[in-house]
């Protein structure tokens, strides 16, 4: 007997890769470019021959269109800063300001672009489809660093073989960090790669949230995501912590009680769940992951004694504060920058690796305020009056995300955080745009925040 595979299983199947392949851009060696350098091409020839109309009324919101214009004039500013100052000239054009807002600009928006149309036109996806989607990838790449954690000479053979990690250079092989990070199958694995994860695991709860009789078995997912979090980046426990509090200040101002208490008893019981499974894992499974753990829990003590004012055992918390927390000297070097790169580059004095500092370094107040209001002003655009309560934490947690994050790195910038984020604002606009009028014959079943789905709404 043949197998066959119907057209809509295709098209799922290449929903779900061409999701995993945009959001995390494994760095391929045998894919020098970059591999979405490769599909956005493709992707911006489906938005202009096959979803012409489709696009132009999603470029046509306003907040959309005022945050493309802000991205805009922020890769003209990068240029200008680029050229007319001295600093830059022993960087690499890869490395650069410019290129890394130009490639958010013509590689990054015409992929989530067509994700997006493709999702809505083709597969008919609501909001929670794409939810449910993310999640499914984030847990295939919480496999793949298990996997690799189990499988260590299987680990070493991905990063230097398959994927393009130099063993001499790239951070990841440093010997204090090899032993208890850098698990996985993605670019960008020792910061914005956990921030996905966690923001998966905000998309779960708010699942769960919207509807939790269909989707409560997603919750198992939880424990993979969270240890893909603790093997490689603590800057993923941000992304959950604040869609946590978005949830608790969203259910205080309606002062839904009665859900409040009931997510916060199914939080302290899941808490325990996952902290029993955690410290039996490694029993079970005859490896040793207590320093992994650990590392990862320290980080919750760390921010205790940093908030109390206390000077040891701060961590990274201390770390920031005394090292990577300044500016320049200059008023005229706050306001419009020096064009100083101050991030991983050995033949400037001047170091930082928070993303507030090197942006304010590079180009100052102004070109910092353009980047920030460029993803401000698409998030604003996500906001509809039909969107459903259950889903208004989640967007909240991920701006918050973004801009907290911005303190331990850059995350503005077409990696896999970042990418997440945008997806995530970007669909909503479309499908807000690209559905029809309630009084339309259509199957509005596809179409999550209309009237009717509210009343079978059920937390």
């Amino acid at each position: 007997m043949k197998l066959k595979l119907s057209l809509p299983k295709f098209n799922q199947i290449l929903f779900l890769l061409l999701l995993f392949i945009f959001i995390y851009a494994p760095p391929f060696d045998f894919i020098p470019l970059g591999i979405n350098k490769l599909i956005a091409p493709l992707a911006l020839v489906g938005l202009l021959f096959f979803f012409k109309s489709a696009t132009v009324k999603i470029l046509r919101q306003k907040h959309l269109f005022i945050g493309i214009c802000l991205l805009i004039v922020s890769i003209i500013y990068a240029f200008i800063m680029d050229i007319s100052t001295i600093y830059p000239t022993n960087f690499a054009f890869t490395q650069k300001n410019t290129f890394s807002q130009a490639m958010i600009l013509i590689e990054v928006l015409p992929i989530t672009l067509f994700l997006c149309v493709f999702g809505i036109r083709k597969l008919k996806l609501s909001f929670p489809n794409l939810l449910s989607n993310l999640v499914i990838v984030a847990t295939i790449q919480s496999l793949m660093a298990i996997v690799m954690l189990l499988l260590p000479d299987l680990r070493m053979f991905v990063l230097t073989t398959i994927l393009n990690y130099d063993l001499a250079t790239d951070k990841i092989f440093r010997p204090d960090l090899y032993v208890f990070r850098s698990f996985g199958f993605s670019q960008d694995i020792l910061f914005s790669l956990s921030v996905v994860q966690g923001i998966a695991v905000g998309c779960i709860l708010s699942l769960c949230l919207f509807n939790f009789r269909k989707y409560k078995y997603s919750l198992v997912l939880i424990l993979p995501l969270l240890l893909s979090i603790a093997l490689n980046a603590r800057i993923g426990f941000f992304a959950i912590i604040m869609f946590l509090v978005s949830t608790l200040i969203f259910n205080l101002f309606k002062l839904r009680i009665y859900l409040l208490s009931k997510f916060i008893l199914f939080a302290a019981i899941s808490s325990l769940f996952i902290y029993l499974f955690v410290i039996n894992l490694g029993f079970f499974l005859e490896f040793d992951i207590e320093k992994n753990i650990n590392w990862a829990s320290e980080i919750f003590v760390q921010g205790k004694n940093f908030a109390q004012g206390e000077t040891s055992n701060t961590g990274n918390f201390g770390k920031i504060q005394r090292k990577h927390l300044h500016l320049p000297e200059s008023s005229s070097g706050r306001i419009f920058g020096e064009g100083r790169y101050v991030f991983n580059n050995a033949k400037q004095s001047v170091v930082s690796d928070a993303g507030y500092v090197r942006r304010i370094y590079f180009g100052g107040y102004i070109y910092s305020l353009l980047a920030y209001s460029a993803l401000i002003y698409i998030f604003i655009g996500s906001q509809g009056k039909r969107q459903q309560d259950a889903f208004k934490p989640l967007f909240y947690s991920l701006i918050l995300t973004a801009l907290i994050s911005q303190i331990k790195g850059d995350i503005f910038l077409p990696i896999p955080g970042f990418r997440m984020i945008l997806l995530i604002f970007l669909f909503a606009i479309s499908e807000r745009r690209l559905s029809q009028p309630v009084n339309s014959r259509i199957n509005s079943r596809f179409i999550p925040w209309y009237p009717h789905e509210t009343q079978n709404f059920r937390p």
